[in-house]
């Protein structure tokens, strides 16, 4: 993340209640910056839930056991087709 500017503090600013402006920006920043980390973090912990239970449901189903029947084959002949002379179009 970069730095940035935030509007209300002014590092030449020497009036007597300039702290406070700078505090409350800073106060603000910080809260933002906040949510955003929390943010960041639910969604980290959803994901997380989210793949244990994928991880649970693949365990708790496992896969069928396969047949002992023959596989059934589907054999497909071609039907033999005799070419037709293309005609070349007449001037």
């Amino acid at each position: 993340y970069m730095p940035r500017e935030y509007q209300g503090i002014g590092n030449d600013d020497v009036s007597l209640d300039a702290w406070k402006r700078i505090s409350t920006v800073h106060y603000k920043a910080a809260s933002q910056k906040h949510r955003y980390l929390y943010r960041a973090y639910l969604l980290l912990i959803s994901s997380f839930v989210l793949l244990i239970f994928c991880i649970g449901v693949a365990l708790l189903n496992p896969p069928s056991k396969p047949t002992t029947e023959p596989t059934q084959i589907v054999i497909v002949t071609p039907i033999p087709v005799t070419p037709t002379p293309l005609s070349t179009p007449t001037p």
